[in-house]
């Protein structure tokens, strides 16, 4: 039995807070109001929105007022990870696509222009700003744009290297592993790296496990025409067997991608120093087969100064009160 001070200690513990959610190809993002939870909670608390029997997702999104002349300032964590994540392009497109289409941009005294904006998100890894454009005489959003340029500069900061991964060649672009495809399924006959399954999963942590990673982002990748590729991207932590751990699209990897792909002098690049990458994901089963990711850099002196990404299957899934 529950005595009353029990009973009140129970309910003092359980806060209630308002959660928008969404999705950027498959991988489903979870946005709440930082300032609804109290400042005696540690705020990695907010993944247990992540966890059922709540409303689930990969990562949680803690959104305040800015404090470093942004518009918005967002903290990332993901399920896993002890600490905060810098940074994650899925979640940049779900919050534009958020505060175009529900109540976030009121809630936080974001002010919105049509037919495009850019509206600065103040991250760990720095100001990201998102370019958020409507549709023509409608209220919903067409699209959204992330601004990478302090991402691509932390890829050439980790630099590029020739890997070995259990005697599979391939190469580090930053936090990335690109791994071509046909060598993986010559190795491993039985599996089908297009898709999402145990067995991909399994190799894909057999390799980490042997680079001795705490996690692996692997790119699978398979050569298509000039600034076209087709992946799958695979981002493996050691627990990712259990916790279905593997991305169904990735922001920050296709535009490692477009890095890779101009390390390599494969994409095109016009007079001015501009170029194009679509990034189509291998086959998902259960998601539209159209699905793929823009990335446009500006290159100068064979180094990209600077990128903008955007994923063209965005939706919003749902709004309402969660407890943590």
């Amino acid at each position: 039995m529950v005595s009353s001070d029990d009973a009140e200690l129970v309910v003092s513990s359980v806060v209630i807070v308002d959660f928008v959610k969404g999705h950027m190809g498959g991988d489903e993002i979870i946005l709440l109001d930082g300032r609804q939870i109290p400042k005696r909670y540690n705020p990695m608390s907010a993944r247990d929105a992540l966890k059922p029997p709540n409303i689930r997702g990969r990562e949680v999104g803690l959104l305040y007022p800015p404090q470093e002349g942004g518009d918005i300032r967002v903290k990332i964590y993901e399920l896993t990870p002890p600490g905060p994540t810098p940074m994650c392009g899925g979640l940049t497109q779900v919050l534009g696509k958020a505060l175009g289409e529900t109540n976030l941009a009121r809630r936080f005294s974001i002010r919105l222009k049509k037919p495009r904006n850019i509206v600065r998100l103040e991250t760990d890894a720095g100001v990201i700003p998102i370019q958020i454009i409507f549709r023509a005489h409608e209220e919903t959003v067409m699209k959204v744009k992330t601004g990478m340029k302090s991402y691509v500069r932390s890829c050439y900061d980790w630099g590029r290297e020739e890997s070995d991964l259990d005697d599979i060649p391939a190469e580090r672009v930053g936090e990335y592993y690109f791994i071509d495809w046909g060598i993986l399924t010559r190795k491993y006959p039985g599996v089908d790296f297009t898709r999402s399954s145990r067995e991909c999963l399994e190799v894909i942590d057999k390799l980490r496990a042997k680079k001795n990673l705490e996690k692996m982002y692997a790119v699978v990748k398979k050569t298509g025409e000039p600034g076209h590729m087709d992946v799958a991207f695979r981002f493996v932590p050691p627990d990712a067997l259990a916790l279905e751990g593997e991305e169904f699209a990735c922001g920050t990897g296709s535009t490692t991608t477009a890095v890779y792909e101009v390390f390599h002098n494969r994409l095109p690049i016009d007079s001015k120093g501009r170029g194009h990458l679509t990034v189509r994901l291998l086959n998902r089963g259960a998601l539209p087969v159209d699905q793929r990711t823009e990335v446009d850099v500006e290159v100068r002196n064979g180094r990209v100064i600077d990128a903008w990404f955007s994923h063209n299957y965005v939706r919003m899934i749902a709004e309402g009160k969660v407890t943590i």
